[in-house]
């Protein structure tokens, strides 16, 4: 069978093995979906080299997920360099996954510093409108996990991130509500209480703006 199918097949059974919580299967399927993609020649429009990235992405989130971390230090370089050097593939979709995974990476590891960089850089992929909701609201989903781990500083840059996006995207106003809202409870979590209460002002004001 072609290799590109092989590796389609993988990640399929990867993520029935995720629903099922079954993550050593996951593994299992997601190292056979990286190895196809190794050890076959790619075509002329690199569908491997793109595959394996995402692949990358999905094996080190799910060892992250593990805190098996440094396992996961040796997938990190190579999606790195395949994503920054192709940002706009997939919509951004690519370069999304791969700091997205880098992200977590970085938190796990206890670097705060390197996952706030991965967070701006993250939000620089945005282009359209599109992309910024997409982008932001995985970005408030990283805020809220973030500060449940206790990185508040990285945990207060996605969602100062994502209410910039906010602004950007298709649906303004909605999405500045529930990106300011996010930055509220992050901010108050960090024990800043008096910030906390002035970014709940800001969401009122927010909310009683009738455009």
């Amino acid at each position: 069978k072609d290799a590109s199918v092989r590796v389609l097949y993988f990640r399929a059974k990867a993520a029935a093995c995720q629903d099922e919580r079954n993550r050593a299967g996951a593994e299992e399927a997601l190292r056979s979906a990286l190895q196809c993609c190794e050890k076959a020649k790619d075509d002329k429009e690199n569908n491997l080299e793109t595959q394996a990235c995402v692949v990358r992405s999905e094996l080190i989130i799910l060892l992250c997920e593990q805190d098996r971390h440094a396992e996961a230090a040796k997938f990190v370089t190579a999606c790195d360099t395949h994503a920054r050097t192709h940002v706009n593939d997939e919509d951004g979709e690519l370069m999304q996954a791969a700091m997205s995974a880098g992200i977590l990476w970085a938190l796990k590891s206890g670097n705060e510093a390197d996952a706030v960089r991965r967070i701006q850089e993250l939000e620089a992929v945005a282009k359209t409108a599109h992309q910024a909701g997409r982008i932001g609201g995985q970005l408030l989903n990283m805020a809220n996990n973030s500060s449940r781990m206790g990185f508040h500083w990285a945990a207060l840059a996605a969602a100062e991130a994502a209410v910039r996006l906010g602004q950007k995207s298709d649906d303004k106003k909605g999405f500045l509500v529930g990106s300011l809202y996010t930055v509220a409870v992050v901010t108050l979590h960090s024990g800043d209480h008096v910030t906390a209460k002035r970014k709940a002002e800001s969401l009122l004001d927010a909310c009683n703006d009738p455009k």
